[in-house]
């Protein structure tokens, strides 16, 4: 069960980095734009 949860933190803090990676490459993008 404990290894579950690892996994599932895990996973999540990959998906955390994939999601401020993708907010941050719009945020320069729309500068880039204006």
């Amino acid at each position: 069960m404990h290894n579950i949860q690892a996994l599932i933190n895990k996973y999540t803090k990959n998906y955390f980095d994939i999601y401020f990676f993708i907010l941050f490459l719009i945020c320069s993008y729309t500068f880039f734009l204006f």
